[in-house]
């Protein structure tokens, strides 16, 4: 506030005051003393951005770091009057990383502040999983080992799922695990120098899929980190097609075919198909079908087709379910089934409402106006017509045909 005095009056007025500062020069550290492979890493970027706030990148290898990578904060420092800001990039090194540089910078109108260069020297791990623990088959027990080549005083090494403790070993190699199926120990080799936690899963299932974390706790703290995948075997499909197969007659709604199979996972383009041969071909083509059910980890892809219709050229043709590959290749199927089509009796002039079975002595059809339905007779009895009050009246099949 001014305040200027003229005669016997003081006249006052007000301004608000602007600051602008030049952003300093941005200091670039570490979290860790190396770069070891296969562990989680942190490289940290501070500095003051200037009045107005300027903003401050991570560049690796000279190209800008996406903001979705890093995590960023500005905090207003009182003492100094500056607007501080830390990035903080995290990630997991990688073999292919080795002599990656990293940098950060703060431009601003008239220019901009370089911090110095990180360079990433990738060296063997001191925490890491074993190579052996990082895939398991569905239903399988499986061993998951986290290596520790350096005591390092040592207190507890602990490894978890989506930042929830699944099993904790202390120095004393006595193993606590919250998940239920897991069980651990720890061991150490005849020097002394390295530890190794063991975890055993009873009993793998998909759910247990995911990225798993080992944490060694000491003078320092260790991280890794892994991807744990699941698998599952493809199985033989399996084909159910309707009871009732009637020339040119659309099956009951319930009465539909099925063709079903898990797929195995990861399905790596596999995909279940219906597939029909006819007579004139020398080869399996798709039968389309209406209903498709992808499947899964342990879940059965499945083709469903209510009120199948097969045509005259159908009869006398194969039929089955396949798993191919993404090459188009067969790598599974099931059992071929011929189709056998009833002619449709019932769309005759003269016709009756019981007829024997055309294939099976043990069932029999009858007509409900122009629709056909196929019987079987209860207890393995034989169908004659004979009596038509008593379809299936011929217990011992003597009149099988």
């Amino acid at each position: 506030m001014c305040a200027v005095k003229i005669g016997d009056s003081w006249v006052t007025d007000s301004a608000k005051l602007e600051f602008q500062t030049t952003p300093s020069m941005p200091v670039i550290s570490t979290e860790q003393d190396k770069f070891y492979r296969g562990q989680e890493a942190v490289i940290k970027c501070t500095g003051n951005v200037g009045m107005p706030t300027q903003n401050m990148n991570m560049k690796e290898n000279s190209t800008e770091l996406p903001t979705r990578l890093l995590d960023s904060e500005v905090i207003f420092d009182n003492n100094t009057c500056a607007n501080v800001q830390t990035i903080t990039y995290t990630f997991t090194v990688t073999d292919d990383m080795d002599g990656f540089l990293y940098q950060c910078e703060t431009s601003y109108d008239n220019g901009s502040k370089r911090s110095n260069v990180e360079t990433v020297n990738v060296a063997d791990p001191i925490l890491y999983f074993s190579d052996g623990s990082k895939t398991a088959i569905v239903g399988s027990s499986k061993v998951i080992q986290c290596v520790l080549t350096s005591t390092m005083n040592m207190t507890d090494i602990v490894i978890s799922k989506f930042d929830s403790e699944i099993c904790a070993v202390s120095s004393a190699s006595v193993g606590i695990c919250k998940a239920s199926r897991f069980s651990a120990h720890g061991n150490y080799s005849n020097d002394g120098t390295m530890f190794t936690m063991t975890v055993t899963l009873q009993n793998v299932a998909c759910e247990h899929e995911g990225p798993y974390v080992c944490v060694a706790v000491g003078i320092k703290t260790l991280k890794t980190s892994m991807e744990f995948q699941v698998k599952s075997i493809a199985t033989k499909p399996e084909l159910r097609l309707p009871t009732t197969l009637v020339e040119d007659q659309k099956a009951e709604w319930e009465d539909q075919l099925n063709c079903t199979a898990e797929l195995g996972y990861p399905e790596n383009g596999r995909r279940l198909e219906v597939q029909i041969r006819s007579n004139v071909l020398n080869s399996f083509e798709e039968y389309e079908t209406s209903i498709r059910e992808r499947g899964g980890c342990r879940q059965n892809a499945s083709f469903y087709l209510r009120q199948a219709v097969f045509s005259k050229e159908h009869n006398g043709s194969l039929i089955r379910c396949a798993i191919l590959d993404k090459d188009d290749k067969v790598i599974a199927s099931s059992s071929e089934r011929e189709i056998k089509l009833l002619k449709n009796v019932c769309l005759a002039e003269d016709n009756r409402e019981y007829e024997l079975h055309p294939f099976i002595c043990q069932r029999y059809v009858r007509c409900v106006g122009e629709r056909l339905y196929d019987h079987e007779c209860a207890k393995g009895a034989c169908a004659s017509l004979d009596d038509p009050t008593r379809i299936c009246s011929d217990l011992h099949c003597t009149g099988c045909r």
